[in-house]
């Protein structure tokens, strides 16, 4: 993206990443956060989100389903959120991690294209 000349800010909470590997502006708070989220989007001047703070280890998710949920699916629907009280996101694409495989796009309007 810094290639392209793109300015990406990550937005992580370091529960399994390291400042270390950033190579962009960091801004370290939670998704269950939503007051932080759209403070960070204007901060920032955030037009779009790519959104992979989804955890994913299979045998964990198994024996801590709610940990999962939390973040899963309430980090995301906060996320959401922040993107829709956020004036500068507008229309802007949500891939998630099966997008590819299922072949679907959502728009943040909530429609899904092929």
């Amino acid at each position: 993206m810094i290639a392209a000349g793109l300015q990406p800010v990550v937005y992580d909470n370091l529960s399994t990443g390291h400042r270390s590997f950033v190579a962009a502006p960091l801004v370290v708070g939670d998704l269950l956060d939503g007051a932080a989220l759209p403070r960070a989007f204007a901060d920032h001047k955030v037009t779009a989100v790519m959104h992979f703070a989804a955890a994913s280890l299979v045998g964990e998710s198994m024996t801590d389903p709610q940990k999962y949920y939390i973040n899963n699916v309430q980090g995301t629907l906060s996320l959401l959120q922040a993107m829709r009280v956020s004036n500068a996101i507008r229309n802007c694409p949500l891939c998630g991690r099966t997008a590819p495989a299922l072949g679907f796009m959502m728009s943040f309007d909530g429609r899904f294209r092929r």
